[in-house]
This record gives structure tokens, sequence and C-alpha cells, in this order.
């Protein structure tokens, strides 16, 4: 059979989609904790993080690891030229079409939004709407909320900074020659937002 073809693989699957099937699901030995501990290394992470990076130098990419078979407590150095080190961290990205976590029953894809609907519909519970504030849009946002860092306010005065366009370069800037600056190295104290000590002297 040709399941190519949408009209015969429609005909060959309305008769599966009718069985009642039961999915088995065997219990974990080592339980639901240790199980979802085991996944969240695959699903919510990246294959590694940025502070196991220790260096990067001619042309080795020097980082640490846990060494599984070892205990896993000892952790150890390894240095890998930077095109392996790239080929086994290329192997934890999907390919396209592939999906990282795939739901079934109620929150599978295919009709979730109307099964959803339903469920709350018996079970008497409104929708929960997240507010649109709560969810972060911006870089600013996103550093806010993770990093707990201000990168659109001042650092000095704590003031929000302003995003303004440079006036057109005259020509006559363009063709002068370039002027002598002189530069005072006497030690002063932390920068200040004052905009009466900031300004050049004339």
């Amino acid at each position: 059979m040709q399941l190519g073809d949408p009209t015969r693989r429609t005909r060959w699957l309305r008769p599966l989609r009718k069985k009642p099937w039961v999915v088995y699901s065997q219990r974990p030995f080592a339980g639901p904790r240790k199980l979802l501990d085991y996944l969240g290394r695959y699903t919510h992470r990246v294959a590694i993080s940025n502070h196991r990076i220790l260096g990067c130098e001619d042309g080795l990419v020097r980082f640490h690891y846990r060494d599984r078979r070892d205990g896993g407590d000892r952790r150890k150095e390894l240095s890998l030229p930077a095109d392996e080190f790239i080929g086994r961290f290329l192997k934890h990205v999907l390919p396209d079409g592939f999906m990282r976590i795939r739901h079934y029953g109620l929150l599978a894809n295919r009709g979730k939004t109307e099964r959803l609907t339903q469920v709350r519909r018996l079970l008497g519970a409104r929708r929960f709407v997240k507010e649109e504030d709560e969810q972060p849009h911006t870089a600013a946002d996103w550093m806010r909320l993770l990093l707990g860092i201000e990168i659109d306010r001042c650092p000095c005065c704590g003031d929000l900074l302003r995003q303004e366009s440079l006036p057109p370069i005259s020509s006559q800037f363009v063709t002068s020659p370039r002027l002598p600056i002189s530069i005072d190295t006497s030690p002063r104290g932390p920068p200040s937002c004052d905009s009466t000590s900031s300004r050049a002297p004339p």
C-alpha cells in the first residue's frame, strides 16, 4: 500500500483511530523524581552551559565535565579541537520538523484547544489568561527577569536611558585636518552623571 497517497493513508488510518488503544507506562524503578531529573537534562537544558566552558585558545575549547563512570562527583577537564566541539554540540540540535517534547492525550496538538475547552467546561473551571505585562518581550525585559540587570538605565544615577540620533557630519569636519587632543590623566573620583561635571571644557 502506498501511504504517500493521502486517500489511501486516510483509509488505512481510519480503523486504527477507532481502535481502543491502551497505553502501558511502566512504573519507574527509581521513582518519578529520578525519572524527571533524568529527562529534564535532555528537554530543558542545552548540551553544555556557558559556565562549563573554561576557555578557547589556539583552536582548542577547554571545558569541565563530570565523569558518570567515575561516580559523577569528580570534576574533570577536557580540551577538544573547535570543530570536534562544535560537531558534538550540533548532535544535540534537533533537525527541522522534530519536536523535543511531544504531548499526547488531552494536550496533543491536534484538537488541543477544543478538548481543553470542553474539560474546563465540564470541571467548571475558568480559563487562565496571563497578563500581557507578565510576558517579557524585549532583551531588557529578559535581562531584568533572569539576571536582575537594568540595561536600559544608567548605572550611576539609575535614570532611564534615552536614544537620540546623531546629527549628520558636516563636510568641514571631514576635510579639516585633525587637531591635537589633550588628555587629562590626573586622578579623579568615580564617574558622575551630573551634566555640569561631565561637560567638556570649551
